[in-house]
């Protein structure tokens, strides 16, 4: 009984463990390289199934964080893509802008290629 008891427990734990990835997918992390005189800073996320997030952030507080820190990482914005809207093997967009909420910057297409969680990159000086 109390090997049944173990053996039932660890599958619920690996059905858990199947759910919350294919729910909370993955971890998408945009590093920002943005001119300083920068205010605030709009990145949005496309992916090939209609999935769309944006997040704005405020660049110069932000900035003044990392600076306090003695870090000279560029800023980030983290998004949580479910598993489903962007899998592996599909391409997605990144966008990011130096205005909140007017006009787009650049947009640059990437492919998630392997599990796990992503690191990309921008440049938006220009």
């Amino acid at each position: 009984m109390k090997n049944t008891i173990g053996l039932v427990s660890v599958l619920v734990f690996a059905a858990i463990s199947t759910l919350q990835q294919e729910v909370y997918g993955w971890i998408l992390t945009v590093e920002l390289n943005a001119p300083i005189d920068s205010d605030y800073l709009r990145t949005t996320v496309s992916g090939p199934f209609g999935y769309e997030r944006s997040k704005v952030i405020d660049y110069e507080q932000a900035r003044l964080q990392l600076d306090s820190e003695g870090s000279t990482s560029p800023v980030t914005v983290d998004f949580d893509i479910p598993e489903t809207e962007i899998p592996v093997g599909y391409h997605f967009r990144v966008c990011s802008t130096t205005h909140a909420f007017l006009g787009t910057g650049p947009c640059y297409d990437f492919r998630r290629d392997n599990g796990g969680d992503l690191v990309v990159s921008m440049d938006l000086y220009g």
